[in-house]
């Protein structure tokens, strides 16, 4: 098991608080946000809410997103 995982894993249950930012690339505020997919569902992750595939790109599982504001 990655230590990627064993983090989200060791996750499970608890909450973690981090703030939403603005949008390093566009400005908007990052949104929190919930997988409903078969293989992560209930894993959290954060997006820009102007992300797709022509638009903005910010997404981060979230463990990497904590990470991504802690080297910021």
């Amino acid at each position: 098991m990655s230590s990627a995982s064993s983090a989200r894993s060791g996750l499970r249950g608890r909450t973690v608080v981090v703030p939403l930012i603005p949008c390093p690339r566009c400005q908007a505020t990052v949104r929190y946000c919930v997988s409903n997919t078969e293989d992560h569902e209930g894993w959290v992750f954060y997006r820009c809410p102007n992300n797709s595939a022509t638009g903005c790109d910010f997404w981060f599982w979230e463990m990497e997103y904590v990470a991504y504001l802690v080297d910021a």
